[in-house]
């Protein structure tokens, strides 16, 4: 596939899905599989995984891949056998991250944190303050906005559970402010996701 085109990306993602995504136990995110399973269930997955790729002529790096382990990176997140986790070279970053000069260091720092959204409670609530400062004309940093970065870097959950898909009841909870809505999900009294989303000017008139 050449390089450069602007769909090369979902191309590719797509042609991954079609080939390894209707396999037991494997996950496909842009050019990471994973392939999960219990003992000799991992094995048969993983031996299917091969089989496929030599069917079709797609080849792996040795270098690059991991066999029987307990715990993987995967798109930037942490895989164990009981539970997820954020990336921790990802949550280092974001709390070694200075403080932005300009709305372009502003805006890498909220993408960055978006991407772990699931791990940040209350986040859309949280990063208010730092989305307004993005629409100003001027930027000036403040005290302000240095709390609402230091309260983000200190929110950010570094384990989550794995879903029980036996269990018998999952609880979501829920929270909203003036600026955003939040939501909880566990069972067990084990959190396994947090979600957020910011409220729109029209969102906001609502009674």
């Amino acid at each position: 596939m050449p390089f450069g085109l602007i769909c090369s990306q979902d191309e590719f993602q797509r042609k991954l899905e079609e080939t390894f995504g209707n396999l037991k136990g494997v996950g496909v995110t842009v050019d990471e599989i994973l392939v999960s399973g219990k003992d000799e269930e991992h094995e048969e997955n993983l031996r299917k995984v091969l089989e496929k790729a030599r069917k079709v002529g797609v080849n792996f790096n040795p270098e690059k891949c991991i066999f029987g382990s307990t715990s993987v990176p995967y798109f930037g997140h942490l895989i164990k056998a009981d539970g997820i986790k954020p990336d921790p070279s990802k949550v280092q970053a974001i709390i070694e991250m200075p403080h932005p000069s300009n709305k372009d260091e502003l805006a890498t720092f909220l993408g960055m944190t978006n991407f772990l959204s699931k791990y940040i409670p209350n986040l859309s609530s949280l990063n208010y303050p730092l989305r307004e400062l993005e629409k100003q004309t001027v930027f000036e940093w403040t005290n302000e906005y240095a709390t609402a970065m230091n309260r983000i870097r200190t929110s950010i959950c570094s384990n989550l559970a794995t879903l029980d898909t036996k269990a018998k009841s999952v609880e979501m909870k829920t929270d909203a402010s003036k600026h955003g809505l939040g939501a909880e999900l566990s069972f067990g009294g084990k959190i396994f996701a947090f979600g957020s989303r910011a409220l729109t000017l029209t969102d906001q008139n609502y009674s």
